[in-house]
């Protein structure tokens, strides 16, 4: 069922929405802009209640709007509220609202560099979703004087400096400590550099009609729990084979991460396959030795990559696993190894972090960065099957469709962690989810375990064996809906 709340679109959409609303619903435009005034007063009472002098910076364009009616609000509340304007307001919903705060008797002031401002809280209400470059001369030097400030900002739909439809940021950008985003979700504000600066983030779709959403697309959906019970009647062999394959002797460590980490997510029987027999670190993990002479194992899902290195035995079993036909996972040095020969197979799933996809794709790992929504989707269409591009706000794509995830934390930064993720979507591609779903879930199912861990272990100290651990309470929180 469509859910426009979990809907994230790019900055067109948004604006298409906006005026499909008013043509529609008869709402006038400035009277979304004071919904959104309005909503964002009342974030700033609830948030920042403390604060009694609030500086709204704010652009010629809505967005500076927004602002205007904010700051209107808080003088008729009692703050003090006072307004610096880059421009003077060029559309006339803004030019509206400029008179309406100026006829109020809020203070306008016409920004320039080294102005005293005293306040306890900034508003941004600079540019919203109307960055398309990197920002000019003038808003980037009030940009720097806002962060120097060293006060709470509230980000009005999108800080400035952020690129709404890809998440990048120009060299600076505001440093929000909270963000009000109206209409849509803005795909932007969920994955990479964004997160570092838009701060806590809230929604208000100002009661558009969900009817409206349905006609346009969304760049992306966030991913929401779709795990099913387990059936009393059951048994191991229910639950799928995998095999993991990995683990040179420096690098034994990573295979057995993986393979407890499946385990953990639900898989019938895991077995680690190295180059010779080694000591497992799991009592409950099989292991075996796996030799250029073998054929691949019997299993419902094949996981290659983690502490594999890029020796004869890992060409070996990279050769094996292209020609087979059960779903895989591909992680870390298989990664590499592929990006040396290249093919497709639609029942593959890579989980690159940005370096990776950088090498798989042939550009900088800066290049990934600052559009990766673009970077996910070439990876899909260059080896098929789906990809997921770990890091801050992963993204899974199979062609048709991305995902983002929007939870997890900084802490889960650590050696580790990606052979984990890898571990548990082979679990739950073994127990037969499509290699869309199974990337999907686990990557929630990852994110949720490790801000699990975060809050027992702290973010500094969190390590990948105990995201591992934490995976059985992010299952039942998943299956529970909690």
């Amino acid at each position: 069922m469509f859910d426009h709340h979990y809907s994230l679109f790019d900055s067109a959409t948004s604006k298409a929405l906006d005026a499909l609303c008013i043509e529609t619903q008869g709402i006038y435009g400035y009277e979304l802009m004071t919904q959104a005034g309005q909503q964002a007063f009342s974030l700033l009472l609830a948030r920042y209640w403390r604060a009694k002098r609030v500086a709204v910076f704010c652009g010629s364009g809505n967005n500076g709007g927004d602002g205007y009616v904010l700051a209107r609000l808080l003088h008729q509340a009692g703050f003090q509220s006072l307004i610096y304007r880059m421009k003077p307001a060029a559309t006339d919903d803004a030019i509206r609202a400029a008179q309406d705060a100026e006829g109020a008797g809020v203070e306008i002031h016409n920004w320039q560099s080294g102005l005293e401002i005293h306040a306890d809280l900034v508003v941004d209400a600079l540019l919203g979703i109307g960055l398309n470059a990197e920002l000019r001369t003038d808003y980037l030097s009030c940009v720097r004087e806002i962060n120097n400030m060293n006060l709470p900002v509230l980000a009005i739909d999108v800080p400035t400096g952020v690129d709404a439809d890809t998440g990048s940021v120009s060299p600076e950008a505001i440093n929000a400590d909270a963000t009000i985003t109206f209409i849509t979700r803005k795909v932007g504000l969920y994955t990479g550099p964004a997160l570092n600066v838009r701060g806590a983030l809230y929604f208000s779709d100002l009661g558009v009609s969900s009817e409206l959403y349905q006609r346009f697309e969304p760049m992306a959906r966030l991913i929401q729990p779709s795990l099913p019970e387990r059936s009393p009647d059951s048994h191991k062999g229910n639950y799928g084979r995998v095999a993991a394959l990995g683990g040179e002797r420096s690098m034994r460590g990573a295979i057995f991460l993986s393979s407890h980490a499946a385990l953990k997510a639900g898989a019938g029987l895991v077995t680690a396959f190295t180059p010779d027999v080694g000591v497992t670190q799991v009592n409950e993990v099989m292991t075996a030795m796996w030799s250029e002479d073998d054929t691949l194992p019997q299993s419902d899902a094949l996981l290659f990559g983690p502490g594999a290195g890029q020796s004869r035995w890992a060409r070996a079993v990279f050769t094996a696993v292209q020609v087979s036909i059960s779903p895989k996972v591909l992680d870390a040095d298989a990664l590499a190894l592929l990006a040396e020969h290249l093919n497709r197979d639609e029942q593959r799933i890579l989980t690159p972090h940005p370096g990776e996809a950088a090498n798989l794709l042939g550009v900088s790992t800066q290049e990934v960065q600052q559009d990766r929504f673009k970077a996910v989707r070439e990876l899909q269409n260059k080896f098929g099957g789906v990809a997921v591009l770990k890091g801050a706000g992963t993204l899974v794509c199979d062609g048709k469709q991305v995902n983002i995830c929007d939870r997890g934390n900084a802490g889960m930064a650590t050696a580790g962690s990606g052979d984990v993720l890898a571990g548990i979507i082979a679990a739950l591609l073994g127990q037969g989810m499509t290699p869309m779903l199974a990337a999907s879930q686990a990557v929630l199912l990852h994110a949720i375990a490790g801000d699990m861990a975060a809050i027992s272990c702290s973010k500094r100290g969190l390590t990948a064996s105990a995201i591992t651990e934490h995976i059985p309470a992010a299952i039942t929180s998943l299956v529970s809906g909690k």
